[in-house]
């Protein structure tokens, strides 16, 4: 096995994972056994956090600097999407701006795997002209990075089962974005999935 710190960054729902975590025992720490147990995860999430935020990168950076991980898994660009300019351009763009700060602090801090996780759609936006349209460059945005964490061996983007693709509403609370505790439930079991592969 690889080196055993994780570190996830994000937005809202790395936060809220956090809390669900420290408030369910049997969820606390991913509630790993056995040989699973030295694997050592922190969780730093901001709510409505974005890429395109210079003040939201430098605070993820700076929790990166003082954890020193040796692998890193985000949940990014959601928030981004959530914009009234919002077109295929646009997401190539905070796609490729992403991926370019990823690999920033791969070379900075030595960081040994990535993993991105795949957006999530959303039955309610704030910005973005309508649901129907910010779901389909959600796929596009999946679809574009996956094309791109293709070219990088040490990288990987993590499908969130049963929280990607065609989200069901009874998954999401009442504002339309957030997940309520079943959502949760197979988000953490998502992402302490994509934790063991990026430690395979």
């Amino acid at each position: 096995m690889t080196g055993r710190r994780v570190l996830l960054l994000g937005s809202s729902h790395i936060c809220r994972l956090d809390k669900f975590m420290l408030q369910n025992k049997e969820y606390k720490n991913f509630n790993w056994r056995d040989d699973f147990e030295l694997i050592q995860t922190c969780l730093f999430g901001i709510g409505g956090g974005k890429i395109t935020s210079s003040r939201h990168c430098r605070r993820w950076e700076e929790k990166l600097s003082s954890e020193r991980p040796d692998h890193l898994l985000v949940q990014f660009l959601g928030n981004d999407l959530d914009d009234p300019e919002l077109n295929i351009d646009l997401v190539h763009e905070i796609s490729d701006k992403m991926v370019a700060m990823l690999t920033m602090w791969v070379q900075r801090y030595n960081l040994q795997k990535i993993t991105i996780c795949k957006l999530m759609p959303r039955a309610s936006v704030r910005y973005a002209d309508s649901v129907t349209h910010y779901n389909s460059m959600v796929m596009q945005c999946n679809n574009y990075l996956e094309q791109l964490v293709q070219s990088v061996p040490s990288w990987s983007l993590a499908r969130l089962r049963g929280v990607s693709s065609e989200l069901p509403a009874f998954h999401l609370l009442q504002d339309g974005v957030h997940l309520n505790n079943l959502g949760l439930k197979l988000y953490y079991r998502s992402i302490r999935g994509a934790i063991l592969r990026m430690l395979a």
